[in-house]
């Protein structure tokens, strides 16, 4: 019991602990990148950490779900909740809404982002890279549901924000839209909470 209670409470944190890391690493690539040292970073595709997050998610879900059942199975109490007193779906559905729902809600505003800057990409692509299209789709499923709606109309008002610079004080019409993307990634990761609370959605929170 002692030893699945350590195992839950390991996993639990460990997510938070793997994005951090990975939103170290992709702030670390993009610098190195754009201040051209140790180029060998260009070869390594935002893509790459996508397939990485994504792996990573599914053995968390999994594990946590497969802990929940051996919680279930060694109490005198929860056994009832698990066949054959119950059926399968009444676990499927605890698991799916508890561990599942939040990581599968995530995908969408990440692959209509994605798809958007895509297509937008296509006319303006001395504005966003096909890289910097695979960090749009890594940034919104590291934040997650619903931080990553709180991220999409941050990330908007930072590039307007920063095109507005550009054209009054600089006198530039094209902008990057990298850092923009960065901050506001930082931005909702420190406090996509308080934000998700001041903006009324805290209902979507899972």
């Amino acid at each position: 019991m002692l030893v699945q209670f350590f195992f839950s409470e390991f996993l639990v944190w460990l997510p938070w602990a793997f994005s951090l890391v990975t939103i170290c690493l992709v702030i670390i690539k993009c610098f190195f990148t754009h201040v051209q040292i140790f180029t060998g970073l260009k070869k390594l595709s935002f893509l790459y950490f996508v397939w990485l997050l994504i792996g990573a998610t599914i053995f968390f879900d999994l594990s946590l779900s497969i802990i929940q059942y051996f919680i279930w199975k060694s109490s005198e109490f929860s056994q009832f909740l698990l066949p054959p007193y119950q059926s399968w779906r009444y676990f499927l559905s605890y698991i799916f809404m508890r561990f599942w729902i939040a990581d599968i809600l995530s995908l969408f505003p990440a692959v209509i982002f994605y798809t958007i800057l895509n297509i937008f990409q296509k006319y303006r692509s001395d504005i966003i890279s096909k890289d910097e299209l695979s960090l749009t789709l890594l940034l919104c499923l590291l934040l997650g549901w619903p931080q990553s709606i709180i991220f999409v109309f941050i990330f908007l008002i930072f590039t307007i924000a920063l095109a507005g610079v550009n054209l009054i004080l600089f006198k530039k019409k094209n902008i990057t839209l990298l850092p923009s993307l960065i901050i506001s990634a930082i931005a909702v990761f420190m406090f996509g909470n308080f934000l998700i609370s001041i903006c009324g959605l805290s209902i979507l929170n899972m």
